[in-house]
């Protein structure tokens, strides 16, 4: 029955991540179709006075999803495009965007997400990421859709990460500070992949003058991953990052996820020759994941690269090889989180 209540869960979702307001006829893998099919298996969420309902869904496939049906389907619905290239308007003319570009188009939503156990906003404090004068309030969340509604609302607003705690399923809203005392002996461009900002490396981690071209955001995330001490123990963190940087030519950014001993990545790439299925078919456009592990200097290397698509439940599949079809993150989140 675990397996069933998933299911069920990650289709409710989706059709709260779908904003209403994105037309779907150039969408990425015919997104309508998918959500009028999501919406025919889509029970009706628990009433709030209910115990909450345990998030157990993986919280970057959530992100990727969210990236695709948000920000994918409003750049093509918004844009120019041109073999592989973003052309956003100035004036009467249109340039194509470039690796690195900060297009702040207003379809883009970004996402910083950080994810614990327990008391994780307590404890960041305490260490002063957050800050010490900060005032950290809490919001209930009673369950997957209400979180989902949740992230809507507040990628529309202010920059701020999202602390989600997992145990008391409370989350804040907080500015996380990379320098805080605790993270002083981190570095983190000496740590990220080489490919990080833009696909191939286009953009270095450092400018010609040596100054660091990794933003405050991704800082902070890629410290706070490295889990804070706790009781004398360090304490596992999970952040997720969508990006708004364009990571290539065709405009988008990166959707991350970061731990201990483990990056992921998520990004859009422009193949006409690609095998195996299309997030968007009409502007070749496919889906690809890419992990990193650390090697010996732990720096972040590349360790495997995917193209993956979505399948007729939005479950995030690999697209090619001899795991075609199969979805990327599979329910042994499930015992994961229920053995917690």
């Amino acid at each position: 029955m675990v397996g069933v209540n998933i299911n069920i869960h990650f289709s409710i979702l989706v059709v709260m991540i779908f904003p209403a307001q994105f037309p779907m006829e150039q969408s990425a893998c015919d997104l309508e179709k998918r959500l009028k099919l999501l919406e025919s298996k889509t029970e009706e969420p628990e009433p709030r006075s209910k115990p909450f309902e345990p998030i157990k869904e993986d919280l970057f496939e959530l992100a990727v999803v969210y990236h695709i049906a948000n920000n994918l389907a409003g750049g093509l619905r918004t844009e120019r495009f041109d073999n592989g290239k973003m052309l956003l308007k100035e004036g009467d003319e249109y340039y194509p965007v470039e690796a690195g570009d900060e297009t702040g188009q207003r379809w883009s939503r970004r996402l910083f997400l950080v994810a614990n156990g327990s008391d994780i906003a307590e404890t960041l404090q305490q260490h002063q990421v957050i800050p010490p004068t900060a005032r950290v309030t809490y919001k209930t969340i009673s369950g997957p859709s209400d979180f989902m509604q949740y992230l809507n609302v507040v990628t529309a607003k202010k920059d701020l990460a999202v602390i989600l705690d997992r145990d008391s399923q409370r989350v804040t809203r907080q500015h996380l500070d990379p320098n805080a005392p605790c993270f002083a002996q981190i570095s983190t461009e000496d740590h990220l992949p080489l490919d990080f900002i833009a696909d191939q490396g286009a953009v270095s981690l450092y400018d010609e003058d040596g100054c660091t071209n990794v933003g405050s955001r991704t800082n902070a995330a890629y410290k706070v991953s490295r889990g804070i001490e706790k009781d004398g123990e360090i304490h596992p963190i999970e952040v997720v990052l969508i990006k708004a940087t364009a990571y290539n030519s065709l405009g988008f950014g990166l959707a991350v996820r970061m731990t201990a001993d483990q990056i992921e990545t998520f990004h859009f790439n422009y193949d006409p020759n690609a095998q195996g299925q299309f997030l968007d078919e009409k502007q070749k456009i496919v889906g690809i994941l890419r992990t990193y592990q650390p090697d010996n200097r732990f720096r972040f290397t590349l360790a495997s690269e995917d193209q993956v698509h979505l399948n007729s439940e939005a479950r995030l599949c690999y697209s090619q090889g001899d795991k075609a079809g199969q979805v990327v993150y599979n329910q042994d989140l499930i015992a994961r989180w229920d053995a917690a």
